[in-house]
């Protein structure tokens, strides 16, 4: 039977096999690897990738001798942090502030679009020509606006790359909000105000969860292009810079970017859950 549920000690364990398989495939392709050249770093080994990590997680000896010697001459100077932490800061700062501003900016232009004619047919136009621009490709653009380096350009990279498009499916959502609903609330008295917070802002909410986990994963892929190019820290030039003497740091990196976005995803799931549980079938709780 089609979509038969299962339960959910057998969900969670099949997840757990499908990592158990991933697991033991890379760790026979990296032995075949090591049997045909000991000394490749392409497929590194579960040592050398906890080298590689390691290598990132401690501070530099160098430059903490150099800020320890520095402290002779100017007493505030920033203790060196390790690799690791200063990048996931860079990218975490550019992501967040990157999709949150997709959100509300999306959130509002979706809900306007979808109560309003006048603004539906004066916004859904330019709106659905900007989702066809890869943001990839408007790097030049952004930075000659912001600047190479600047947090302005990051930040713009992903809030271009997913705001057109996450507001036309809000848009389509909003659409979606029976016109029943509206006329009762307009019969009891109720404003145009209420209407779009009380039934439109409220029906949408599960529906604009559901955008923002779709767009996390075409956020970092536009973040880390732009890290790759312009930038001089972050996870994108972590990776741009140490896969030229091999892989044993960008493979735990990729890792932690899986566990970064999956952690985002499972946020928002688990938020949808507490504020619209009304939405969110049985089965899947």
């Amino acid at each position: 039977m089609l979509r038969k549920p299962i339960r959910k000690l057998h969900r969670v364990a099949l997840g757990v096999a499908s990592g158990i398989v991933l697991v033991i495939g890379y760790t026979a392709l990296c032995y075949r690897s090591q049997q045909l050249n000991p000394n490749q770093t392409t497929i590194p080994s579960w040592s050398q990738m906890l080298g590689g990590l390691r290598s990132v997680v401690r501070t530099d000896p160098a430059a903490l001798a150099r800020w320890k010697q520095a402290l002779a001459n100017n007493p505030d100077a920033s203790r060196p942090r390790p690799k690791l932490v200063a990048d996931a800061t860079a990218t975490g700062t550019h992501l967040f502030l990157g999709l949150g501003l997709s959100v509300i900016g999306s959130m509002f232009l979706g809900v306007m679009m979808g109560c309003f004619r006048r603004v539906e047919a004066f916004l859904l136009p330019p709106m659905a020509f900007l989702a066809k621009i890869p943001a990839t490709a408007a790097l030049p653009v952004f930075l000659k606006l912001a600047g190479q380096g600047q947090e302005t350009f990051f930040v713009s990279i992903v809030t271009f790359g997913v705001l057109p498009a996450m507001s036309q499916s809000i848009y389509l959502a909003a659409r979606e909000v029976s016109d029943e609903y509206l006329s009762k609330a307009y019969t009891l008295g109720a404003s145009d105000t209420a209407v779009v917070w009380t039934i439109m802002v409220r029906s949408i909410l599960p529906h604009v969860m559901d955008a923002a986990r779709l767009a996390i994963g075409p956020a970092i892929v536009y973040l880390i292009a732009a890290e790759m190019l312009f930038s001089d820290i972050g996870f994108g030039y972590r990776i741009r810079y140490d896969a030229k003497t091999g892989m044993t740091v960008v493979f735990p990196y990729l890792v932690i970017l899986a566990i970064f976005g999956f952690t985002m995803d499972f946020s928002l799931r688990w938020l949808q859950r507490k504020t619209c549980p009304w939405f969110v079938p049985e089965e899947s709780r």
